[in-house]
C-alpha cells in the first residue's frame, strides 16, 4: 500500500477526522499551481501539504500555508503549528526515523518549536493540550510526544494521542505514523472511499516528484 494512501485511511479513522483535510488534498491535486486553500483549519490543514511536498521543499510547505492559515495581525502560532505537522507528514512519506520526523517539525516551527514541542520530542514534560482553535500549538506538542511514546507504530501512537489530547491528536498523529510505516497495523475506518483515497494518494505522490 502506498504510504500516503496509508496515511489518508488511518486518519480516516479517527474519530475527530474532518472533511477538510480531504478538500484539501482534492485541492492540491486538482490544482498544481496556484490551489485555493484560504481559511484552512491548522494544524491539521498540514497533513496534505506535508504529502504533496518533499522533505526539501520547505519554502514550498511554507508558501501553501501562508495562503492556507495567514491572516492579518497572526502572531505566527498558528502557521508554525500547521508548518510543523506538514514537514512531519513529509519526513514521514520518505520514511525517515521517528526522531528525524519529530525533529523536522520542531525545525520547520521556527521560534515556536523551542519550548514545548522540544520538551514534548525528549520526554521532558507532558505536553499542556488545549482545545480550541486560539492556539493550535500545544494540539502539535502532543502529537509529537504521541509518536515518541508510540515508537512510530500506528496502533501504539493513536492510543498515546488519545490518551495525550484526545481524538484530535490520535488522528493527526497516526495519519503520520502509517505513512512512514506504509501500514495500519489493524486500523480500518468505517466507510471510508478507498477507491477515492488511491486516486488522491497517487495524485499528491505525484506532486513530490
Amino acid at each position: 500500500m502506498d504510504r500516503i494512501q496509508a496515511g489518508l485511511i488511518a486518519f480516516c479513522a479517527g474519530e475527530s477526522a474532518t472533511d477538510e483535510v480531504l478538500a484539501m488534498a482534492r485541492e492540491l491535486v486538482r490544482s498544481r499551481a496556484e490551489p485555493d486553500l484560504a481559511g484552512s483549519q491548522p494544524p491539521a490543514c498540514g497533513l496534505p501539504i506535508g504529502w504533496a511536498t518533499g522533505p526539501t521543499a520547505a519554502d514550498g510547505r511554507r508558501s501553501l500555508i501562508g495562503v492556507a492559515v495567514g491572516t492579518p495581525g497572526d502572531d505566527g502560532r498558528a502557521a508554525a503549528a500547521a508548518q510543523a505537522v506538514a514537514a512531519m507528514a513529509s519526513y514521514a512519506v520518505a520514511r525517515a526515523p521517528v526522531f528525524s520526523v519529530m525533529a523536522a517539525g520542531i525545525e520547520e516551527a521556527g521560534a515556536y518549536g523551542r519550548g514545548e514541542l522540544t520538551n514534548a520530542a525528549v520526554g521532558s514534560s507532558r505536553p499542556p493540550h488545549e482545545d480550541g482553535a486560539g492556539d493550535p500549538l500545544p494540539t502539535v506538542a502532543a502529537v509529537i510526544a504521541a509518536l515518541r511514546a508510540g515508537e512510530g507504530a500506528p496502533a501504539g501512537v493513536m492510543r498515546a494521542g488519545g490518551e495525550l489530547g484526545g481524538a484530535a491528536v490520535a488522528a493527526l498523529a497516526v495519519a503520520i505514523a502509517a505513512s512512514r510505516g506504509e501500514t495500519l497495523d489493524g486500523i480500518d475506518p468505517d466507510g471510508a472511499d478507498r477507491a477515492e483515497l488511491a486516486r488522491l494518494a497517487e495524485g499528491l505522490s505525484a506532486l513530490r516528484e
